[in-house]
């Protein structure tokens, strides 16, 4: 929907090999496999075409309900409905943002750096823009698929102990968490590290 992205836009040029078909796909942005010039193996989250915009209609509307709603109803008014909607619309203009997710993942990694099993993918800052993030291009067991996890002898309490650990330090120490921890974003290593 919406205008495409040009191949100039995602960089093509920067890649030896891209793979057309996505590795996964979101409402926000979808997932490519890709290698550099110089070999190494990456990802290429690519921003949805005509999203960004799309998104802000839908906060002009949220935004204009809120102001609605509290001109109408005095509960709204004092649960002050249109900051929330304001710091809301603020949080999701940045989700749209590919350096700012960049950035993140940069501040993530060196936060848990000192996690022996937990291992944060390298990102390329230099080929991320605003609606493209290039990181590298990890191997793993989706962390739900029980099976294959028995079958490389994964210590799933382990797994469970490290991910508790991670979250907890995340929200109490470091003040900087992990805000999308479905499953389709942690992979187990077959050394066992998330």
């Amino acid at each position: 929907k919406g205008k495409e992205i040009s191949d100039e836009e995602v960089g093509l040029e920067k890649f030896s090999e891209f793979h057309e078909e996505p590795l996964a796909a979101a409402s926000i942005a979808q997932v490519h496999r890709a290698t550099l010039k110089s070999g190494e193996e990456v990802v290429v989250k690519i921003r949805r075409p005509g999203v960004k915009e799309q998104v802000e209609k839908d906060l002009d509307i949220l935004n204009y309900l809120a102001k609605l709603g509290e001109k109408h109803l005095p509960d709204l008014k004092q649960m002050d409905v249109v900051k929330f909607v304001s710091e809301f619309s603020d949080w999701t203009r940045q989700e749209l943002d590919m350096e700012k997710e960049c950035l993140n993942a940069q501040v993530f990694k060196e936060n848990m750096e000192d996690e022996e099993n937990v291992y944060i993918p390298e990102v390329y800052p230099d080929l991320t823009t605003e609606k493209v993030l290039v990181m590298e291009y990890v191997e793993g067991v989706k962390c739900t698929d029980e099976e294959k996890l028995k079958e490389l002898d994964i210590d799933e309490k382990e797994i469970a102990k490290t991910a508790i650990r991670a979250g907890m330090r995340q929200s109490m120490i470091d003040g900087f968490f992990h805000a999308d921890p479905h499953p389709s974003n942690f992979l187990i290593s077959e050394e066992g590290k998330i």
